[in-house]
């Protein structure tokens, strides 16, 4: 099966074997570009590139650029590229497609379908950019990175309360034994820890009964 599209600037010829026996489909095809190309005879054709490359360089032909789908947080959908097949069922549909009132596009119905055909309609209909993904795939980053950062935040915070009350114990301990007079008083941590400091390293002098 061929066809001979009509681009922008020039004219795209496209050819596929039919898929052998107990086969869906093939990898391969014919792709020739020219201004004047006409339908090639069939003893000229034969395979120049894969499915991939196929969709690739029409793509780019037609307007479509480095577009990668990123799913929504939680979705266990792999992000993709976007590219000319993807467009398919926007505009063919099965016969029992045409006759559903609850499906609208070719594949809608299916799992993997229905969720690439959400991800890539909103591009196809110029409703985002082609950074869309891009600054979805940051966005994304950028929450997880906040997440981890208050999860190091919550365990600072909780460490820090830890310091504080470690320290007043040792400064209830001081003042029982003597080392630190009960009416001094620290009016910051960095104070209290130098006190702390001090009485251990000249404690006061033992006084003797008479």
């Amino acid at each position: 099966m061929a066809v001979l599209l009509q681009l922008p600037d020039t004219r795209a010829f496209v050819a596929r074997r039919l898929p052998g026996k107990g086969k869906k489909s093939v990898s391969t095809a014919m792709l020739e570009f020219g201004s004047a190309l006409r339908p090639l005879p069939y003893e000229r054709l034969a395979n120049n590139c894969d499915s991939d490359e196929l969709r690739q360089q029409l793509g780019r032909r037609i307007g479509l650029g480095d577009v990668r789908s990123e799913p929504q947080p939680g979705s266990l959908q792999t992000p993709f590229a976007v590219h000319l097949g993807h467009a398919v069922p926007l505009c063919l549909q099965n016969q029992d497609e045409i006759t559903t009132r609850s499906i609208l596009f070719h594949r809608q119905g299916e799992r993997d379908g229905g969720a690439r055909l959400t991800s890539t309609l909103p591009y196809f209909l110029g409703a985002v950019g082609e950074d869309q993904a891009q600054k979805q795939h940051d966005l994304t980053a950028a929450r997880r990175l906040l997440r981890r950062r208050q999860q190091d935040l919550k365990v600072a915070e909780t460490a820090d309360g830890d310091i504080d009350a470690h320290l007043h114990q040792l400064l209830s301990q001081a003042r029982t034994a003597g080392l630190i007079s009960a009416g001094d008083e620290f009016d910051s941590r960095e104070a209290l820890i130098d006190a702390l400091r001090e009485a251990v390293r000249f404690p006061p002098p033992a006084t003797g009964e008479e």
